[in-house]
């Protein structure tokens, strides 16, 4: 018991901390670079891809799910 009581004194009291910036993502644009490494299609190297897939429905999905046109 008296371990746990320490650990929890331990923590700093983050109100308190002046050498970081601790902040909400933000909203704005990201920039996304592809370079010659990516692969062509998300299909690639993709656990969750299947090449089975007949229907038209779960294609559109996926590729829209992966930002795939």
């Amino acid at each position: 018991m008296e371990k746990n009581e320490n650990r929890k004194n331990d923590m700093p009291d983050f109100d308190s901390l002046d050498d970081r910036i601790i902040v909400e993502p933000s909203n704005s644009p990201r920039i996304v670079a592809k370079t010659n490494l990516d692969v062509k299609t998300n299909k690639d190297e993709n656990p969750y891809a299947t090449d089975n897939v007949t229907d038209d429905t779960e294609q559109r999905l996926f590729n829209e799910f992966f930002d795939e046109s």
